[in-house]
């Protein structure tokens, strides 16, 4: 239960701090690709101060009150909930047990087969499916299976240590296909740094049958899971290796959209069309109360 959970600040994880005028103050994550630079109010601060490794999340809304008698209890416990749940996607502050806003939603396909999210935890497991992709991905496309790495990935992208960020900074979102404990597809994306921008889909290894729910579920689950809220998700493809027509209708299928093409966005001759999917702003919305719901839960 979160009231009961132990919070502990890391400064250590903070490269810079600085208070600036009217009690704001600029901070830069170590860990997160979070901008450079952000600021966060005076009470946010008084939260953090609180987070000494003694203070259980209900005595920090008991301090916190006492110290605001003024303010709704109710909006002082909503604001810390939301406050410690983002200083602890940013890596700031660490936990006495699991934590307690990670949020590994797992949901049952049929009978063989489920979805879950990935954490760092599962880094020996991804790094040996992601070498099965690597070997497959070579060999001529199998029908049963879909195949996409986008262009914008790096030979090194997804090696140990560069996996391990991703999935320790949160900069990248694993959605796993499972089956009997063993991960059968994944589709990976990359979150973005601002809010209200797009997410972009850098992998997608999945069998074909699969596919269709795997996807439903990564776009379903990354707005609860994302520091920022999430306007679109998008794809890209390059024009001098079009997608395969199964590729494309699948995408299409999915509801994505042509949104336009970037002219030598990867050098002379190399050009990138732009495929994507929009969240109805009622969704947003809609996630931003659930996720308070589920932090109070």
């Amino acid at each position: 239960m979160i009231e009961t959970a132990i919070p502990m600040f890391k400064n250590e994880y903070l490269d810079f701090i600085r208070e600036e005028k009217e009690g704001y103050y600029t901070i830069i994550p170590k860990f997160h690709p979070e901008t450079r630079e952000l600021v966060i109010n005076k009470t946010s601060k008084e939260i953090l101060e609180l987070c000494d490794g003694e203070n259980t999340v209900e005595n920090i809304i008991s301090i916190m009150k006492k110290k605001y008698p003024l303010v709704p209890q109710e909006t002082i416990k909503r604001d810390i909930h939301k406050t410690l749940a983002f200083f602890s996607r940013l890596l700031i502050l660490s936990w006495d047990s699991e934590n307690p806003f990670l949020f590994n939603r797992e949901e049952i396909i049929d009978d063989e087969y489920s979805m879950r999210i990935g954490s760092e935890n599962d880094i020996r497991e991804i790094l040996s499916f992601l070498e099965r992709f690597k070997i497959d991905s070579k060999k001529e496309l199998d029908k049963d299976v879909i195949f996409y790495k986008s262009v914008f990935c790096g030979q090194f992208d997804y090696e140990e240590i560069p996996l391990r960020q991703k999935l320790f900074s949160f900069a990248e979102d694993f959605f796993l296909l499972m089956k009997d404990k063993s991960i059968e597809g994944l589709i990976s994306i990359q979150v973005p740094t601002k809010p209200i921008q797009a997410a972009i889909i850098r992998l997608i290894y999945c069998p074909f049958e699969k596919a269709e729910f795997l996807l439903k579920y990564s776009t379903d689950n990354l707005q609860f899971i994302a520091v920022n809220p999430i306007a679109k998700i998008k794809i890209h493809e390059n024009l001098n290796n079009e997608f395969d027509s199964r590729i494309k209708n699948f995408i299409v299928k999915s509801n994505f959209v042509e949104e336009g093409i970037s002219i030598s966005e990867l050098g002379v001759g190399i050009d990138i069309r732009t495929w994507s999917w929009y969240y109805p702003q009622e969704y947003i919305k809609e996630v931003e109360k659930r996720r308070e719901e589920l932090a109070y839960s």
